[in-house]
């Protein structure tokens, strides 16, 4: 298969119009479509699979190459992104298309299975959506290897979760609970941190209240979302955040306050940090009819 140096993707390419001509754009273009061909070929049957997937409602999924380049996203995770054609996608990086902590844990996870060469199942990391902010997802990523059996890029299937329960009933997924490693923990975690989202919680506070040690809440929070008990702890309180954002006309200093930030400055650094944006763009891209009126 050709390759062709990562620091190329096709975002870039598109940035690049400005100072290259359109002939040399064409030609990088050229080469990264060229790459997505000849993934799939090397990959087998896969685009048939892809075809079926469109059609699956709930369900997102995507592919990348070794070097993280996309080279496919389905229709609702491009809808999510705010991307119109499938091309748009293509030769992306999760860099691209994320805030830097959402693309460090997908980037994270993705040589987690490269270097393996094993699946990672049903784990929950975070997923920043153009239309609904932050949000879960059900995630299982599994290595694609090519007929010499070398790993050559990454299948991911990510099913999103409604509400910030990460088990919710409302996701429409029959038998999601019991197919999540740690489910009735993670469900008493996420439950005390949401009911106390006003204020920061230690891992020895969050411990007590879901009856297990601080060292297994670390190991729990590790294996299921790949991150540690403070941070899941701020990605909780950053989405409900988004949610009296998008849904109250809570002036955005007391949003804040609300969840547990002592001030403006801390919550704008924290939420641009998570969600790329700050909590006003947040509000009117959201299309919120609430607007407090703050620079930040």
């Amino acid at each position: 298969m050709p390759d062709l140096d990562s620091s190329i993707s096709y975002a870039k390419v598109r940035r690049s119009n400005r100072r290259t001509s359109e002939r040399d754009s064409e030609l990088f273009l050229g080469i990264l479509r060229t790459i997505h061909q000849s993934f799939m070929e090397e990959v087998g049957a896969l685009g048939v699979l892809l075809d079926m997937v469109e059609y699956l409602p709930g369900v997102n999924v995507s592919i990348k190459d070794r070097s993280g380049r996309y080279l496919y996203a389905c229709s609702g995770m491009r809808l999510q992104l705010g991307l119109n054609r499938p091309e748009e996608v293509v030769g992306t990086t999760d860099r691209d298309l994320f805030p830097q902590n959402i693309a460090d844990g997908f980037i994270k996870a993705d040589e987690k299975v490269i270097k393996e060469g094993c699946p990672i199942y049903n784990y929950r990391e975070a997923f920043y959506s153009n239309c609904d902010g932050l949000v879960w997802s059900i995630t299982s990523k599994w290595p694609l290897k090519n007929q010499q059996g070398k790993t050559v890029g990454v299948l991911g299937v990510f099913r999103p979760v409604n509400g910030t329960e990460p088990d919710s009933p409302e996701s429409g997924l029959p038998g999601l609970t019991g197919d999540v490693k740690h489910a009735e923990e993670i469900e008493r975690i996420t439950d005390f941190i949401s009911s106390n989202c006003d204020r920061t919680l230690t891992n020895e506070e969050i411990a007590k209240a879901v009856g297990v040690s601080t060292r297994k809440l670390t190991r729990i929070i590790q294996e299921t979302h790949l991150l540690s008990p403070r941070n899941f702890a701020t990605m909780i309180r950053i989405q409900l955040a988004c949610k009296a954002l998008s849904e109250t006309d809570a002036a955005i200093i007391d949003v804040a306050q609300d969840h547990g930030f002592s001030c403006q400055s801390s919550f704008t650094t924290q939420f641009k940090k998570i969600t790329g944006t700050t909590p006003r763009q947040f509000r009117l891209r959201s299309g919120s009819i609430f607007d407090a009126g703050s620079n930040s």
